[in-house]
């Protein structure tokens, strides 16, 4: 029988950025104390973690090694064996194959030989990107010819790559499960979300795509986070081509500032569901009270956004910890975008 921890006990989160302050909300509104542990403090990890009944973490960023070697000392209901997996692109390439998912065509890159020798059977475009996925890293790097061979050195030489084939897709679609102690796999709404120049910029909730599609989507995001086998929220990012092929992009395992709609428009936020996940209480079924477009403010825009508020009733701002998301009731991405970004 799964552990469930009750009111009053502690939960110690790792990380301090704006998703752990609302967890620290969504934690103690439900009568749990907390304590949060920051690398900015002396305090040792393991004397941390003694202090609390489980562990958390806000960000898939948090070193798996160290995370797991605590694991015979403090439950820590998201790892499971999954942190190496969203940590790791080629183990995470290999985990949806051994589900029979569709991942993007890749190949492994450790030399400029090695980039020689595969990117035929690739195809241009493509983008190489560092196999590990850590914080404060060198940028991805897209390859449209030969000639943009000497770009990916500099990449190459932090360590082994991944070579990812550009597959054109006509939608970017994401769907998150929350996924309790006793196998509880409740769904959240379908976004689909908006990218400039490989940076996340927006969704619109639910998507707008037809029944057959949200049910393939469903379907695949369903066995995936099955065979995670962890408690909290999974994110899946999918990429659809335009004959409806579906390609799993990318695994989350935490906590997703897109998920910030749920602030604002359905019945229970992201951080409540993911507090009754992993202390295993019963998790409620997610209804959105209205479709919403999420959008990131820029730097450029933020001046835009403010002039904007007093004029906008249906938008709530939310902060994150670059800047703001804007929560606009409804599901027109395209006037959204002029309003904030007019020409």
């Amino acid at each position: 029988m799964a552990t469930i921890n009750l009111p009053g006990q502690t939960i110690g989160i790792l990380g301090e950025g704006k998703r752990s302050e609302r967890l620290q909300v969504a934690a103690r509104e439900r009568g749990y104390k907390v304590i949060v542990f920051s690398d900015q403090k002396s305090e040792n990890l393991f004397d941390f973690a003694s202090k609390a009944n489980l562990l958390i973490f806000e960000s898939d960023c948090d070193e798996a090694d160290e995370l797991q070697a605590l694991q015979q000392y403090i439950e820590i209901p998201q790892l499971a064996e999954t942190l190496s997996v969203t940590k790791d692109r080629l183990i995470e390439k290999v985990f949806l194959e051994s589900l029979n998912i569709n991942a993007v065509p890749y190949a492994l890159i450790t030399s400029i030989a090695d980039l020689k020798a595969e990117v035929g059977g690739i195809g241009y475009p493509c983008v190489l990107k560092p196999i590990r996925v850590e914080k404060d890293q060198l940028s991805n790097v897209m390859l449209y010819s030969e000639e943009d061979f000497s770009k990916a050195e500099a990449l190459l030489q932090t360590g082994s790559c991944i070579l990812d084939a550009w597959v054109p897709f006509d939608k970017e679609l994401t769907i998150s499960f929350v996924s309790g102690k006793n196998g509880q796999l409740v769904p959240l709404p379908i976004s689909e979300t908006f990218y400039h120049r490989q940076v996340l910029q927006g969704a619109v909730t639910p998507a707008r795509i037809p029944e057959e599609m949200a049910d393939a989507i469903q379907d695949i995001g369903r066995t995936l986070s099955g065979a995670m086998n962890l408690s909290g929220i999974i994110t899946i990012e999918f990429l659809v081509t335009a004959v409806g092929t579906i390609y799993a992009k990318k695994i989350i395992t935490s906590v997703h500032h897109m998920l910030d709609y749920t602030l604002d428009a359905t019945n229970i936020s992201q951080y409540e569901l993911f507090i009754r996940a992993v202390c295993g209480l019963p998790i409620p079924e997610v209804k959105m009270t209205q479709p919403v477009t999420s959008y990131l403010v820029n730097q450029d825009e933020q001046e835009q956004l403010m002039s904007q508020l007093s004029f906008q009733p249906d938008w709530y701002l939310r902060a994150t910890d670059t800047g703001w998301l804007v929560n606009a009731m409804g599901d027109d991405w395209s006037a959204l975008t002029v309003l904030l970004s007019p020409e």
